[in-house]
């Protein structure tokens, strides 16, 4: 649960996390908090609690920024984007559901907090920039690559006349735990990704002008966003 903003005039980010606890850390380990040893690994010029996200968004807001934020909705691990439209849309028009995705909830609030500033498509903008690694995505699609090819031979190890598909998977996921493969996230410090599947929590470089700034929500997967 993580809102980060790009302020392109400002040339700040600020990431607004959920403080952490000394029960949770017990519970899961070592996670991003609000606090000068998590700014530091993540790069940030400040990190706030998310209830300051608010105010940030009014101040925003009051300049009558151009907003920017995906709008399409968030894609993790294998699935396409046509899947989760489809999904969604089949979601929200079911009689006995009618549950609105949280990417939809967040734009209309953003709406509702800043009705004067003109809101827009981040997407494409996004999408121009995955077109070209960093050298940590490199490093890390390399990572995720070896560790894939180890829990592929190791499936193939174990394959016999017979097995089912889940057999096989649990075979590779024990090679992928055994080489301390983790699902990457805005909550963990880790960045080692778990199988193929490659999830940039936070953009590492992303070019807004100076009119510009760029608010990023996300549950710990690639952000949703918003600049302004």
């Amino acid at each position: 649960r993580a809102l980060l903003i790009l302020d392109g005039r400002a040339k700040r980010t600020t990431l607004f996390l959920t403080p952490g606890t000394p029960r949770r850390e017990g519970a899961i380990g070592p996670y991003l908090g609000v606090n000068e040893e998590s700014r530091k690994a993540t790069g940030m010029d400040a990190i706030e609690p998310r209830e300051s996200f608010t105010a940030a968004v009014a101040s925003l807001a009051a300049e009558k920024r151009t907003l920017f934020t995906p709008l399409k909705p968030e894609v993790l691990g294998s699935e396409s984007a046509s899947d989760i439209v489809g999904f969604l849309r089949a979601t929200k028009e079911d009689p006995w559901d009618g549950h609105v995705g949280r990417d939809e909830t967040f734009i209309t609030k953003l709406k509702a907090a800043a009705p004067d500033s003109q809101i827009r498509d981040l997407d494409p903008i996004l999408d121009t920039m995955r077109a070209v690694k960093s050298p940590r995505e490199i490093a890390v699609i390399r990572e995720a690559t070896r560790l894939a090819g180890l829990g592929i031979m190791e499936a193939m190890r174990d394959a016999k006349p017979g097995m089912f598909e889940y057999e096989l998977e649990a075979a590779a996921e024990g090679a992928f735990h055994f080489h301390e493969a983790l699902l990457q996230n805005l909550n963990r410090a880790g960045a080692v990704t778990r199988r193929s599947d490659i999830s940039v929590g936070l953009p590492t470089a992303l070019s807004c002008d100076s009119a510009t700034t760029m608010a990023l929500q996300s549950s710990g997967g690639a952000g949703d966003g918003a600049c302004a």
